[in-house]
């Protein structure tokens, strides 16, 4: 009897409990029907314990729900604590997301749904970011393309990194995640040092008002660690035209890494011929250099590929950036001095004698006939003879020369022992060297 009796309290006992179960469980499908809390099931990301029961956060506390007007239900936890009931959120890392840190989940993420992986607050991962952190700059018509489609996890982690600003990698090798082709650069014989270094100190991360996402699209941004090319400038009389224009230091430096020393793109004299390649009607730039190249007889520093035997890069005291004193019209003070870029490789006996025997051609027996036409008191510029790059003469001599706007012809002839000329500015003369 006893026995039938204790099996008979068993039974009863499971029947209340199935009854007792099956009206909880009742009561949280209730929670989602459709004149309460059916919009947490409608968006695309559902926290897992409401499709696993409510309960599992909330506990009923009192009332007839949802007759009963109040609070009746409160959470099984608080603040974090009820997170980790589920979750691990120990911190292990160096930098750590200040509202992760100090247990406020709801700070980012919903308790329900979303429309966000993760539950993120908010309808995009820059919105959800946005309401601590300031991040749009209407001024800046350059936007990185991360940021843009507001994906913010693609460089930062939420909770916890390794890394300064929560990043993903450091600086460079977040960027390389996507510019790939850019860590080939590092093998490169030159390297910027800057480049090695990372690249925000040359690019913004999320948006500018430069092209390329750069801190500044003038020069200032290389003047910031080339502080002489900038004061050179501020001083200068002559500067490269490049130097003159906002971010065109490029036009002839790479700014990451390249097979060339002082990063060129090219070597000289290609990467001149870049802009130096038409004639203008700037009479200091009248020549066409690219087009002397097919000239029979070319200047000595040009057919080595040495422009900068002759000129400066970035600025000059001097027309044309020359790296020394030369005329810079037809005529000139007839002195030594004034020639000094020509004898950086010429003899300047062609002009102190008068009589001369094997340091110039340009002789009437032993007359010398530079100083006949130089150390006068209308002393003539060795430009209005010679094309400074190139001719189709020999010693390069034009066969017209500019006098002012004039093309002044110079019909110069060669024979074996010296030549004649028939220039604009006197009769036909010849010389012979014996």
């Amino acid at each position: 009897m006893k026995k039938q009796n204790t099996e008979l309290l068993i039974v009863i006992f499971f029947l209340i409990t199935q009854i007792i179960f099956s009206q909880e469980k009742s009561n949280v499908t209730n929670c989602t029907n459709a004149e309460c809390h059916n919009n947490f099931l409608t968006k695309q990301y559902v926290h897992s314990p409401i499709k696993e029961g409510c309960l599992t956060c909330h506990e009923k506390v009192k009332g007839d729900h949802p007759n009963q007007i109040g609070n009746e239900f409160v959470l099984v936890e608080e603040n974090e604590n009820l997170c980790k009931m589920c979750h691990n959120i120990e911190i292990i890392k160096k930098t750590v997301h200040t509202p992760f840190n100090e247990g406020k989940c709801l700070s980012c993420h919903s308790p329900h749904s979303s429309e966000q992986k993760g539950i993120l607050i908010g309808n995009t991962q820059q919105e959800t970011c946005s309401k601590c952190h300031k991040l749009e700059n209407k001024d800046h018509k350059f936007v990185h393309g991360p940021f843009v489609s507001h994906q913010c996890s693609s460089c930062h982690i939420s909770h916890q990194s390794d890394f300064k600003n929560l990043l993903v990698k450091e600086d460079p090798g977040l960027c390389f995640q996507c510019h790939q082709e850019k860590e080939e650069f590092l093998k490169s014989t030159n390297v910027h040092p800057v480049y090695e270094e990372g690249c925000l100190d040359c690019h913004l991360p999320h948006s500018s008002s430069s092209n390329y996402l750069l801190v500044s699209g003038k020069n200032d941004l290389c003047f910031g660690c080339h502080k002489n090319v900038e004061v050179e400038i501020s001083t200068a009389k002559i500067i490269h035209d490049p130097l003159k224009q906002d971010g065109q230091c490029i036009s002839c430096h790479t700014p990451h890494a390249g097979e060339i020393s002082k990063l060129l793109l090219e070597e000289q004299p290609a990467l001149c011929f870049r802009c130096h390649s038409e004639n203008t009607k700037n009479k200091e730039k009248y020549i066409d250099i690219l087009g002397t190249m097919s000239k029979k007889y070319l200047h000595k520093p040009l057919i080595n590929g040495k422009c900068d035997d002759c000129h400066l890069h970035h600025v000059s005291p001097n027309t044309s950036l020359l790296s020394a004193k030369f005329p810079k019209g037809n005529y000139t003070v007839p002195k030594k001095e004034s020639f000094e870029l020509c004898f950086n490789c010429h003899d300047s006996k062609m002009l102190n004698s008068q009589t001369i025997t094997n340091e110039t051609n340009f002789r009437n027996g032993t007359q010398n006939l530079h100083y006949v036409h130089v150390m006068k008191k209308k002393s003539i510029s060795c430009q209005s003879c010679h094309d400074m790059h190139g001719a189709d003469n020999q010693h390069i001599l034009g066969n017209f020369v500019y006098f002012g706007n004039w093309q002044m012809p110079i019909n110069y002839k060669v024979s074996e022992i010296g030549g004649s000329c028939l220039p604009g500015c006197h009769a036909q003369f010849s010389y012979s060297r014996k």
